[in-house]
């Protein structure tokens, strides 16, 4: 009964626990038709870009890349701030932050990517992006309002 008590403890620790990405951003690199740079930030270490062009359906010739940055930042440690109930809270978050350059891309090529955990199983949904190179293409340009809770009216103002 105890090699199986054994057993069962040790395989039960090394059960994967999914990883959580958010604020995904794609930016067009110094040549936007032949590079891309995608950030994001995990809770965790070990994640990579999964990426492939979009003509590609079965994902058969994806690339994958492990980021080329990937620190732990500390900007919100140890700080008091306010939830959204207006309670006080003391802030220690675990946020890895991630990039990767995509190089060698093709012009006027649409391509899809997604993030992936450690075992390769996908931890956000796939998005997509073309690369420059066509007559006229559009970007979206978006600045950071730094949105925060105590400071209810800080996103209007800064529109003002």
């Amino acid at each position: 009964m105890k090699k199986v008590l054994a057993l069962f403890i040790i395989l039960a620790t090394q059960v994967a626990v999914a990883q959580n990405v958010s604020t995904i951003v794609t930016c067009p690199g110094e040549d936007a038709s032949t590079t891309m740079r995608i950030s994001w930030a995990a809770d965790s270490k070990g994640s990579a870009i999964v990426y492939r062009p979009a003509s590609d359906a079965d994902w058969q010739n994806a690339k994958r890349l492990r980021p080329e940055t990937e620190f732990r930042c500390v900007t919100f440690d140890s700080i008091y701030s306010k939830a959204a109930d207006n309670s006080d809270i003391y802030e220690y978050p675990a946020i890895i932050k991630c990039g990767a350059s995509l190089k060698g891309l093709s012009p006027d090529t649409r391509y899809e990517y997604m993030i992936v955990d450690k075992q390769g199983s996908s931890a956000s949904q796939v998005h997509s992006f073309v690369t420059a190179g066509a007559e006229s293409w559009t970007c979206c340009i978006i600045s950071d309002f730094h949105a925060y809770t105590p400071l209810m009216h800080r996103q209007v103002d800064a529109w003002l």
